[in-house]
Order: C-alpha cells, then structure tokens, then sequence
C-alpha cells in the first residue's frame, strides 16, 4: 500500500476543525480524523494537510494539553503502522489503527453496510412519524424517570432529553408532533411534582423523589388487583356460559325424551 496515495485521500477527506455528531450533520460525512506517531521519536502529531510531499500537522503540546504546534513531516520517515484515527461515513464511524485496516474491499464494505443501515433508519424514521404517539399511562413517564434515575452512576438530575429518549424512543425529536409530546410529558411531570414524587431542578432536569418509589408500588398492587378482578370475572362468564350450556343441553334432552 503506498503511504502517499493514502496522504492523498486524507487530503481530499480532510476532517473539520470541529466533527458534529448530531445525525442531520454527520449523514452528510465522508471524511478522515488521522493520528500520525512517528516511529523513532514518538510524537503524536494531527493530520492537517497533505502538498509537496509533506504532511503539515499540528504537533501534541504537552502544556497546553492539545495539538496546536504546527510542524511538517516527511512521509518517508513514517510507516503504515504510524497512521491511526476514525474514518466518518454516513453518520458512521470506523476506527483504524493501521493504514492496512484502510484496504479498500474493507472500506467498499463498510460504506455498502453504513448505507444499508441508513436506509433502514430513514424507514423506521418515516414509519415513526407516521402514527401518533400519546401516553396511555401516566405511570409510564414516571417508571422512565425513576428506571434513568437509578441507572446513573452519581445522585444527579436527570435531563429531560434523556427521559424524552426513553418515553418515545430517540426518533422522537424528528416527529411532526414533537412538541406535542414535550408538553405531554411535562404535564406528567408537573402532576407527579404535585403530589411530590418528582422535583424539577429546572426546566430540563428532574429528580424522583422517595415518595415515587412508594407510588410506583401502589400503582403496581393495584395493577395487579385488577388483573387478578379481571380474571376473576372472565372464569365467572365462562362457567356462567358453561352453565348455561349444561342446562340448555339438559333441557333439550328432557323434550326429545317427551312421548311423540
């Protein structure tokens, strides 16, 4: 694999100064993040360009913690193990550690799969946006806050965006009716902040309180009552059809035993 041919694509697929991640940015990438570590002295240094046969780079500054030296390498004096860095396709990220990860049946692959991926997304978005989303539980908002609460790793508020993610999925926020289902969820909200199961830190985080924990049971017990009444009542029906059955046959079998 030539080492400048490589150079060559970076150029071209060089990253921006700043990567957005957010999915309406980042569909639109083809583009190289590279790492180069020169192989006898070590230093790390960030791909910038790529003309007259030099690499211009920006070179790791250990007091300032970041790379803002600029510096030129000559490409003859690195190998094919001193590139390393993340490929961006599509929304997609591929790490490589080695230009030979970056053989290009390997790439043909990845853009085949990342665009199969997208495809299947843009589906799922499109089937989303097409039914209403309402909750049918208030519990439901609640359940979600209390389950992000526990998961995390600190005592913290949690954000509302998170508990938007985990009420409605993340494909919510590409929903026609998106605002609709914010307020939704901030009404359960502030009913729940009524009855003191939930604390609003501010208008974008939310803490569950003790108090939740004790409703969440309530909720459950008596979700269960009526789910054991419910099944109670259909065993009821259906031996009142049995019933109703056995005598129908009964009284069948008396009139035909009646004399002709």
């Amino acid at each position: 694999m030539s080492i400048r041919s490589q150079l060559e694509k970076f150029d071209k697929k060089k990253s921006p100064a700043r990567i957005s991640l957010n999915y309406e940015n980042a569909i639109n990438y083809d583009i190289y993040s590279v790492y180069i570590k020169h192989p006898l002295t070590g230093e790390q240094y960030l791909f910038k360009s790529y003309h007259n046969g030099l690499i211009q780079v920006n070179k790791w500054n250990t007091e300032s913690e970041r790379f803002d030296i600029a510096d030129e390498i000559n490409p003859a004096e690195l190998t094919e193990d001193s590139f390393s860095g993340t490929f961006f396709y599509k929304a997609h990220q591929a790490e490589f550690n080695s230009l030979k990860d970056l053989v290009w049946w390997r790439e043909w692959c990845y853009k085949r799969r990342a665009e199969w991926e997208n495809f299947n997304h843009s589906r799922a978005k499109y089937r989303y946006r097409m039914k209403q989303h309402k909750i049918e539980r208030r519990m439901l908002v609640l359940d979600a806050l209390i389950d992000l609460y526990l998961d995390k790793d600190e005592q913290t508020p949690v954000p509302f965006i998170n508990l938007m993610n985990k009420v409605y999925s993340s494909l919510w926020i590409y929903h026609d009716q998106s605002e609709r289902m914010k307020k939704e969820v901030r009404m359960s909200l502030s009913a729940f902040e009524s009855t003191a199961d939930v604390i609003r830190n501010d208008n974008f985080n939310y803490t569950p309180t003790g108090k939740s924990l004790l409703t969440q049971e309530k909720y459950l017990d008596d979700e269960k009552k009526y789910k054991e009444l419910k099944t109670i009542q259909v065993r009821m029906f259906w031996a009142a059809v049995a019933s109703f059955v056995a005598a129908l046959g009964s009284a069948c079998a008396a009139f035909m035993a009646l004399p002709k």
